[in-house]
């Protein structure tokens, strides 16, 4: 059955390929813009595709080489979960391969949620790879425990656990949010989404996350739930911006608060009715910090 995420047509045309890894993932690579031009790479975390930077290639891609990824374990980038490694420092890995496939040598590199553990662990190995450094919704590690509210709930943590283990249980979700799409109103009173997150782009969303492989998906965050790069930050020395939701309920907004104060000489832009999916519900604003973000300190082109 045809669901919303294949009746909103992607804005740009994008190359598609696959990558090998040295243990034998078939990674699934997007991008879009000429190869020649200076690189900007999506790191997204668990559950997410290219399909949630729509507004973001459309954008970007006009002048600069865009790229990204489905992660191993995710979409089409088939791993098995008995025998390959699923967390931050194998998609660390992932992400040098890619650029090395590519041609590319330095980028901006762009996170959005969990994808910045990745990020974290592949400045750990090679920060001559960076640019620059975007984190949206970030984290830095340990996310189940660090997320903990003061009744010590963790939101991400009770997300994770309500995912039933059936497949198709989360296709007949979205179908029945399509069909009842009140609920999204819904959501947006208790503050689970931003009042101004358009309901299209996040049925389309949702509808990319029920294709998603349950089974690597929990195996997937219980690797980057183990995971801790605090000790990183304080080692980042290339232009830094964080973006941060006042509303996100799974990433608090303290967690890009505290990475902020870490990295040196970093920016942090918090938004007040913002919630977990800025790349969505505010794509034209992150667009527009973004690219003076790019002009007037990763590139140094003033006007």
């Amino acid at each position: 059955m045809m669901t919303a995420r294949d009746n909103q047509p992607f804005p740009v045309s994008l190359r598609r390929r696959r990558v090998k890894t040295d243990d034998g993932v078939e990674l699934s690579v997007q991008d879009a813009g000429a190869e020649d031009a200076d690189a900007l790479l999506i790191v997204n975390g668990p559950g997410a595709d290219y399909r949630a930077w729509r507004g973001f290639f459309a954008e970007f891609s006009q002048r600069y080489r865009v790229v990204t990824w489905d992660l191993r374990g995710t979409f089409d980038s088939v791993a098995l979960v008995e025998t390959h490694e699923l967390g931050p420092e194998a998609h660390a890995r992932d992400l040098q391969d890619i650029l090395r496939e590519l041609g590319i040598e330095r980028c901006v590199v762009i996170s959005w949620s969990l994808g910045s553990q990745i990020v974290l662990e592949a400045w750990r190995h090679s920060p001559d790879t960076f640019r620059g450094f975007i984190a949206v919704n970030g984290s830095y590690g340990r996310p189940f425990e660090r997320s903990a509210n003061l009744r010590g709930v963790s939101s991400l943590k009770w997300v994770t656990d309500m995912v039933p283990e059936q497949q198709d249980l989360i296709g007949k979700g979205v179908r029945f949010l399509e069909d009842h799409r009140s609920l999204l109103l819904a959501a947006k009173a208790l503050h689970l989404v931003s009042p101004v997150i358009d309901e299209q782009s996040f049925l389309t969303i949702a509808g990319a996350f029920s294709s998603i492989n349950l089974t690597a998906y929990r195996s997937l965050l219980h690797a980057f739930g183990q995971h801790d790069a605090e000790h990183v930050l304080a080692t980042i020395r290339c232009p830094s911006l964080f973006f941060t939701g006042r509303r996100d309920p799974l990433m608090p907004s303290r967690y890009s608060e505290f990475m902020a104060r870490r990295v040196l000489r970093s920016e942090l832009l918090v938004i007040p009715i913002a919630s977990h999916y800025i790349p969505v519900e505010f794509s034209e604003y992150l667009n527009l910090r973004v690219e003076a973000f790019l002009e007037e300190r990763v590139y140094g082109r003033h006007f």
